[in-house]
């Protein structure tokens, strides 16, 4: 996969491209007994990632805040990356349908905008930008939002395995086919 920014396509429609062809090649992987859920919200919650990714990302940003991958209580429900639900809501101002993964866990279940759960990480994180930069205009002027791995992998009881936690998991280090 490679990145050649193109002056036919907005920024924002090349990333998003970029990153459905990184989920798909993701998901293509075989992972072990240990990853029993795959959630993909980039691809589920397409409605409002995309919404997220164009209106916040229509130009080169000098900052880039890199998260490890979605949160069962944020981006897996609204599609933006540390997504705390009423931030994406209320402060973004982000509205629309978020659909389900194939193999939804029953204790982790999406519930999109209606999701009562918060994200902690994203409360905090957010919650700085939103006292410091007011509106989020201010904020994405010069900075952006990104998980470097757009999926979120649950065990059998639903817990969240980072990516930091393959190599407790992994015996081989997974790499994708870069074309």
């Amino acid at each position: 996969m490679s990145f050649t920014p193109s002056n036919e396509i907005s920024l924002s429609d090349q990333l998003l491209a970029i990153e459905l062809q990184l989920s798909t090649q993701m998901k293509a992987l075989q992972y072990n007994q240990h990853v029993a859920y795959i959630y993909d919200p980039v691809e589920y919650a397409y409605n409002l990632h995309s919404q997220f990714t164009r209106k916040f990302c229509q130009s080169a940003k000098k900052i880039l805040f890199l998260g490890m991958n979605p949160g069962p209580w944020g981006m897996s429900q609204t599609g933006v990356p540390f997504g705390e639900v009423k931030v994406v809501r209320d402060w973004m101002r982000l509205s629309g349908e978020v659909g389900h993964p194939i193999k939804e866990h029953p204790s982790r279940p999406v519930l999109g905008l209606a999701c009562h759960r918060s994200e902690i990480s994203g409360r905090k994180f957010w919650g700085l930008f939103q006292e410091l930069c007011k509106e989020p205009q201010h904020f994405f002027r010069h900075a952006f939002v990104y998980n470097y791995c757009p999926l979120a992998f649950l065990s059998s009881s639903g817990k969240n395995i980072t990516p930091a936690e393959f190599k407790q998991y992994q015996p081989k280090t997974c790499q994708l086919t870069r074309g």
